[in-house]
């Protein structure tokens, strides 16, 4: 009798650490072979499905399949099988709320980018590009002014359709600049003598 007693206790102390450690399986990331957003995916389609029904493992496997097969998930049987067998172990203690689940069964989210540290020549390239704005800027401005410089330097400015007349004016111009110009030089070196002082009395008389 005793020798009985002894090994239905031995048998029970077995059942109990098989259901310990397969609960410490179900704790485990289940699906953590998927991406985090399939992972997430797959619980929220089934998620009705494992709180609604009564199934067996057979059926939880076929939906995780079909599922994967949804998602193009590709070979999808083992993580399937592990995910059939959790689930139901599940529904049996009671499904927690979908976000834990998620965290439960789902591997861990990638861990958020972080900035990278500014280089250390960073200031210097930025003098660098400040510079070269500003050296830019100058000769933009210097090359304008050139440009208008030489439009206001330019002789003859040609315009469509009257190039010819404004061509004529400023002959007739240059014309009368000369002679004017050849007059004070004569009257310079002549003054009295070469009769300009007498002509220009005549025509104040006359």
């Amino acid at each position: 009798m005793a020798m009985r007693l002894l090994g239905a206790s031995a048998l029970l102390a077995a059942v109990q650490a098989v259901q310990a450690v397969q609960l410490n399986e179900v704790q485990g990331p289940v699906l953590a072979s998927l991406e985090r957003d399939h992972c997430a995916r797959l619980l929220e389609e089934t998620y009705g499905a494992l709180q609604g029904w009564e199934p067996r493992v057979g059926l939880f496997q076929h939906v995780c399949l079909g599922m994967a097969k949804k998602l193009e998930l590709g070979e999808m049987n083992q993580t399937c099988a592990g995910f059939a067998t959790a689930a139901l172990q599940a529904r049996h203690r009671g499904l927690p709320p979908l976000p834990e689940l998620e965290d439960l069964w789902c591997r861990a989210p990638p861990p958020a980018p972080t900035a990278a540290p500014p280089k250390r020549w960073e200031p210097f390239l930025s003098q660098l590009r400040n510079a070269t704005h500003g050296a830019s800027e100058r000769f933009r401005l210097w090359w304008s002014g050139r440009v208008q410089q030489k439009e206001h330097m330019s002789l003859i400015q040609v315009v469509p359709g009257s190039h010819l007349l404004v061509a004529a004016d400023f002959a007739q111009r240059r014309k009368h600049e000369l002679l004017s110009a050849a007059k004070r030089t004569l009257e310079f070196f002549c003054d009295d003598a070469c009769g300009f002082v007498e002509q220009k009395k005549l025509r104040m008389v006359t």
